[in-house]
């Protein structure tokens, strides 16, 4: 996986060469689920976004895993969980902690 920095670049350049010129408001998902979702990743995507004039910032909103799940999960060949669902920062945890800054 490329690093959040080069993924956040690649987002600059495409707001900067269309959006810039629009009325559409553009926001970014922060990295609250899988193996990307560290404090410090959050703090540095956020602050790197708001410096780039990006409108808003999201969050994914799965925080709930099953710990023995009885059925298998549909969308993985041996029915397991993925292994990004196993990390998982709070939404609201994330979007407060990010607001106060």
């Amino acid at each position: 996986m490329p690093p959040l920095i080069d993924i956040l670049s690649i987002y600059c350049f495409l707001y900067e060469e269309y959006y810039s010129r629009s009325t559409m408001k553009v926001g970014i998902t922060l990295p609250n689920l899988g193996p990307q979702a560290t404090r410090e990743n959050v703090i540095q995507l956020a602050t790197q976004a708001e410096k780039e004039g990006f409108d808003s910032l999201w969050t994914i909103t799965r925080i709930l895993r099953p710990l023995r799940p009885q059925t298998p999960y549909p969308a993985s060949p041996d029915g397991s969980l993925p292994v990004e669902y196993r990390t998982v920062l709070d939404p609201l945890d994330v979007l407060a902690d990010i607001s106060k800054r």
